[in-house]
């Protein structure tokens, strides 16, 4: 019920405003855990995680922004945990074709 208000309020507000598709952005971030281990297996449902292993809580941010029709797409940004990480040891991170910072 409350996405819809909030639908119908955006729809009013870009056709008062006479806003293009052009105009109207959408931002959205996400957070990976890519070093985890699965929440469930195949093998034994009961257990957790892998035995004798923690879950690692090692993620990234991961942000993300393009217009209403997509023909505007700024590039992704993703959000590290420190300023020269070792994968990036003898990469240039101005040449990626992804903005690069830490927290």
């Amino acid at each position: 019920m409350a996405v819809e208000k909030f639908i119908k309020e955006i729809d009013d507000l870009i056709s008062s405003e006479n806003y293009l598709p052009q105009q109207v952005y959408n931002r959205d971030e996400s957070g990976p855990k890519f070093k985890a281990l699965p929440q469930k297996s195949i093998a034994c449902q009961e257990e957790s995680c892998a035995p004798g292993f923690k879950m690692s809580k090692k993620r990234v941010t991961v942000l993300a922004c393009s217009n209403a029709i997509g023909d505007n797409r700024s590039p992704l940004m993703f959000i590290g945990k420190s300023k020269n990480p070792r994968a990036l040891k003898n990469v240039n991170t101005n040449s990626l074709h992804v903005f690069y910072r830490n927290q």
